[in-house]
């Protein structure tokens, strides 16, 4: 009898492990997840700053050393939030008046991995962002980013710019990472991008294999944009500092696939 209750409980304990071995935490193995098929995964802000340091947009302006910073976001509010209100310069400047900022230095996302043997997994990937601070001691950091325009509006001008381009996508250097919190109960999640354009062919091409991308100094270069049009990380091969760089596709399967069938 003693026997048959060691036999039972041995099996009921196997089949609890493997009930709940989701509900407990996903499987992790160096910054890899695998999940249930209808587990949704999200993207999520850390390294918020001290509310005592960074608490309005001048504040931002300041530790990211961007000037112009007051300026891209009014144009953001007015293009893409406040653009079907009543008056849209008060909304808008009630918002940028009296608006909450918080502060962030790194954005975690899980971007889909299929380079190993598993359905749903996902890769953990963490921007960072560093401002007028260095990075372990050294220089600052900013990292690069894979962004969908899609239906956003940059400016009047550059409308349309992006589309052509990989679905919408585009490259870019995160400058910041925020959220504005407003007086009505209004939360917008933002990040402020400074775009590059592509160079000639778009599928990569030349002894590389790659595509490459410069500075776009036109209107719109320096951009807000949605938290959520971040998709990934990007590595850039310099060819000329600051002007001009390679985009390594070789990174993974996933990403090889969207540049070479985009």
């Amino acid at each position: 009898m003693k026997d048959l209750e060691i036999e039972a409980w041995a099996v009921e304990i196997l089949d609890i492990k493997e009930r709940v071995k989701y509900v407990l935490r996903p499987k992790r193995t160096n910054n890899v997840l695998i999940v249930k098929e209808e587990t949704r995964m999200f993207m999520t802000l850390r390294g918020k700053q001290s509310i005592k340091e960074i608490y309005n947009i001048a504040h931002i302006v300041e530790a990211f050393m961007i000037p112009d910073l007051a300026r891209h976001v009014k144009h953001f509010l007015e293009w893409n939030v406040c653009q079907a209100r009543v008056d849209l310069q008060l909304d808008t400047e009630r918002i940028l008046l009296h608006a909450t900022v918080e502060a962030y230095n790194s954005l975690k996302i899980p971007v889909l991995y299929p380079d190993v043997d598993a359905d749903n997994t996902y890769k953990v990937q963490h921007l960072r962002i560093t401002g007028r601070k260095g990075w372990r001691g050294g220089e600052p950091r900013r990292d690069t980013v894979w962004v969908r325009i899609g239906a956003m509006r940059l400016c009047p001008a550059s409308a349309g710019r992006w589309s052509r381009y990989y679905w919408g996508r585009v490259v870019g250097f995160l400058n910041a990472l925020f959220t504005l919190l407003g007086t009505n109960r209004e939360s917008f999640k933002l990040a402020h991008v400074t775009l590059l354009d592509w160079v000639g062919n778009l599928t990569p091409h030349g002894v590389e294999g790659m595509s490459r991308v410069e500075a776009y100094t036109g209107e719109g270069g320096q951009s807000i944009m949605w938290l959520s049009a971040i998709e990934r990380a990007v590595h850039l091969i310099p060819l000329e500092p600051e002007r001009n760089w390679i985009v390594n596709n070789h990174v993974d399967y996933y990403f090889w696939n969207e540049m070479n069938d985009g």
